[in-house]
C-alpha cells in the first residue's frame, strides 16, 4: 500500500497502529492509517494511487462486493469531500485523515505534523512517520479501551527513547542561546508581557525538537556540523511559529 503511494509520490504520513509499530510496539493492527497532505495537486496523486490497488470505500454495514458496486468517482474533488475516508484495497484497508486530534496541539494538519516527522526505510522505499509524541497525543485525546491500552506501552518507548538520547552539554548551551534569543524576540513584539512562565515550556519544546531533528541528522546522513543543522533546524521553525502568533494576535 505504503509502495503505491510512493510509486505515485504521494505526501503522507503514516500514523495511529502502525506508527506505533513501526516505533517499536507489540500491538498488531489491523488498518493503516495516513494523514495526507490536501492540496490539489497531492489529492490527484493520492486518487491515482488508491486506483493503482483497486480501492473501493469501506461502509459499516456493507459487504465488501457491495461497496465495489457503488457509484464512486476517485478523485481529488471527492477526496477533498472528505475529512476521514476508510477504504478497503487490494492491498488491505487503510484510513485517510486530514490530520490529528491532540490535547495539547488541538487539530494538526500535515504540515504541522510533518515537521516532527520521522523517516523511515520500507522494502526498496522510505516512507515518513508522524512523531511518536503526536501518535502519544492523539491517542490521549481519543482515550479508547484500545487506546489506553496502546498508550502504556508507548510512553514506555518515548521514554525509553529519551534516556538513550539524553541532551549534550553542547546541546544545552545551544537551546539555552535560542531559548533566550526568541524570548527576548517575543517580548519585544508584545511589551509588558511576563515572560517567565514560559521558559520551561519553550525549553521543553525545544528539547523534543533537538532529540528529533538529531535523529533526521543521522537518518538522512546531512554533511557538516550537527549544532549547526540543529541551530538552523530549530531556529527556522520557531520564527515561523512566533510570526503566526504576531499575526494572530
Amino acid at each position: 500500500m505504503l509502495r503505491a503511494f510512493d510509486e505515485f509520490e504521494v505526501e503522507y504520513l503514516v500514523v495511529g497502529g502502525v506508527a506505533a509499530l513501526t516505533y517499536g510496539a507489540s500491538r498488531l493492527t489491523e488498518d493503516l492509517d495516513c494523514v495526507i497532505k490536501r492540496n490539489d495537486a497531492n489529492l490527484d496523486k493520492v486518487a491515482l494511487a488508491l486506483k493503482s490497488i483497486n480501492a473501493r470505500l469501506r461502509v459499516t454495514g456493507l459487504t465488501d462486493e457491495e461497496a465495489r458496486k457503488l457509484p464512486l468517482l476517485i478523485d481529488r474533488h471527492t477526496l477533498k469531500s472528505m475529512g476521514l475516508s476508510t477504504w478497503m484495497t487490494d492491498c488491505g484497508p487503510i484510513d485517510l485523515l486530514a490530520g490529528l486530534e491532540s490535547t495539547i496541539h488541538n487539530f494538526r494538519e500535515f504540515d504541522s505534523l510533518n515537521e516532527r516527522a520521522r523517516v523511515f526505510q520500507g522494502d526498496g522505499f522510505s516512507f515518513r512517520v508522524a512523531s511518536l509524541s503526536d501518535v502519544i497525543e492523539s491517542k490521549e485525546f481519543f482515550d479508547r479501551p484500545k487506546d489506553r491500552v496502546a498508550l502504556e506501552e508507548l510512553r514506555r518507548i518515548r521514554d525509553s527513547s529519551r534516556d538513550d538520547m539524553h541532551l549534550r552539554d553542547s546541546e544545552i548551551d545551544l537551546l539555552n542561546s535560542l531559548v533566550g534569543k526568541r524570548l527576548r524576540a517575543y517580548g519585544s513584539s508584545k511589551p509588558g508581557v511576563d515572560l517567565g512562565f514560559a521558559v520551561e515550556d519553550v525549553f521543553l519544546e525545544f528539547e523534543d525538537a533537538v532529540i528529533a531533528i538529531r535523529e533526521d541528522f543521522v537518518s538522512t546522513n546531512v554533511c557538516g556540523d550537527v549544532s549547526d543543522y540543529l541551530a538552523l533546524r530549530i531556529d527556522t521553525g520557531y520564527s515561523k511559529r512566533l510570526e503566526a502568533d504576531q499575526q494572530g494576535g
